[in-house]
């Protein structure tokens, strides 16, 4: 008897180890994780409900999410401001994994400049520097699809050496992932291709990653961050490139007031269009970066296509 309970227990199968705990702090970062480790386990995602990850307030509950933390996805020091100097505090055992880290495979663009961009007394260069990254370095790397694929295979072998158990699976659904994702690129280039002449103007320089994989004729921003009004002098500037250069549309985000690009639609031709950077407004599941490029290609070719 003793025997055959010895024998039993040993088959029981062992009660499957929980997978490493990851937070991405934004709704893009948390799709890629989710596709990387579907079927194991479920990212946590920091920043909810269309927060600016530029005017983000950490509360009391994001504490404790961070300190449970085994991998944290960010961009980095650039992007999440309000976290780069707690990060050592608030989740001391965590590996981070940034976006804009060096030598990771990652296409990095340097951040734009010039009247149209970046006017001069919009913000000082202290400010510039606290908003983007100190390299000088565009953070909105994510919106390169390839840089996304670079991202899930680094995030895959990240969780395969805490979780040697799923190691197969994290790199399978990275390879997965990227079959996925070039498919998507492709689907944007083709919808994207008879709209890429066509000027627009921006509402902050957030997109320059998407415009450059698929050519697109960005001719200004109104703000470099969105938390920093523009000049009246920018928005002359803006206005006369709507005029000059034909752009057809001038792009809201729904975080912020319309007033602005209302004002900058005055006495032009073009039309307001609405882009939304965030995507914590999508469901997180392994399909949400594809929904959310899909939703930013849409807006874009909706607004250029109307006649």
């Amino acid at each position: 008897m003793l025997r055959f309970l010895v024998v039993l227990i040993v088959l029981l199968p062992l009660p499957a180890l929980a997978a490493p705990k990851v937070v991405a702090t934004i709704a893009p970062l948390a799709g890629i994780a989710a596709a990387v480790m579907d079927g194991v386990g479920t990212p946590d995602l920091l920043i909810k409900n269309n927060a600016s990850p530029h005017t983000y307030q950490l509360k009391p509950s994001d504490a404790g999410l961070l300190a449970d933390a085994d991998i944290i996805l960010w961009v980095g020091e650039g992007m999440e401001v309000f976290l780069a100097d707690k990060l050592p505090t608030l989740a001391p055992k965590a590996t981070l994994l940034g976006l804009m880290d060096e030598g990771e495979g990652v296409l990095h663009l340097p951040v734009r400049e010039g009247e149209a961009w970046e006017s001069e007394g919009d913000m000082s260069l202290d400010e510039v520097d606290h908003h983007h990254d100190h390299s000088h370095d565009d953070p909105h790397a994510w919106l390169d699809p390839q840089n996304a694929i670079a991202t899930a295979k680094r995030l895959a072998e990240t969780l395969a050496a805490q979780d040697n158990a799923n190691a197969a699976r994290y790199r399978s659904n990275a390879d997965a992932f990227a079959v996925d994702t070039l498919r998507l690129d492709a689907e944007i280039k083709q919808l994207l291709a008879p709209v890429a002449s066509k000027g627009f103007i921006l509402f902050h320089d957030a997109y320059q990653y998407f415009e450059q994989r698929y050519k697109l004729n960005a001719l200004g921003a109104i703000t470099l961050s969105p938390d920093v009004p523009p000049s009246a002098n920018r928005l002359a500037v803006l206005q006369k490139r709507i005029k000059d250069d034909g752009a057809v549309c001038v792009f809201a985000e729904p975080q912020f007031s319309t007033q602005v690009v209302s004002t900058l639609l005055q006495g032009t031709t073009a039309r307001m269009g609405i882009l939304n950077p965030d995507a914590s407004d999508i469901p997180l599941s392994p399909a949400l970066y594809a929904e959310y490029m899909r939703r930013l290609a849409t807006g874009i070719n909706t607004c250029l296509s109307v006649q």
